[in-house]
């Protein structure tokens, strides 16, 4: 029968046991915040595209199509892709705070992904303050 010691602190010949079991709750919500956030940002670039101005294409001069030029921005769906990239940085700020709470040991990373989601939604934001008119 060994004895267990009530010794806390390792030293560097010792090596740590992990007791983790493998992902729990709020591991696994970072992958789906993570998913959740590259949706966001996928839906609001393809609403970016539907509100930007009708232009004439190469294709269209090819095939002699009459386009009506739009000269100005959809607003409703400009509206639309500020509140994505909104909630774009809020599902990116809450990930990145649960990442945080969990990044306990030397070998646990923050996720890139959270991190790239809030960075392009802020560089939407930024897009959006000084180019949608």
């Amino acid at each position: 029968m060994a004895i267990k010691s009530k010794k806390t602190k390792l030293y560097p010949w010792e090596r740590a046991i992990d007791k983790r079991r493998g992902p729990d709750f709020w591991v696994k919500s970072l992958t789906w915040l993570g998913m959740l956030g590259w949706f966001i940002i996928l839906s609001g670039l393809v609403v970016l595209d539907k509100a930007k101005p009708k232009s004439e294409t190469f294709l269209d001069r090819k095939h002699n199509v009459e386009v009506v030029e739009q000269l100005l921005w959809n607003r409703d769906l400009s509206e639309v892709f500020f509140y994505l990239m909104v909630l774009g940085i809020l599902v990116s700020s809450i990930g990145l705070c649960i990442n945080s709470t969990r990044n306990k040991r030397k070998n646990d990373e923050y996720r890139l992904s959270l991190i790239l989601v809030g960075l392009i939604s802020l560089i939407g934001l930024l897009f959006f303050a000084l180019g949608i008119n």
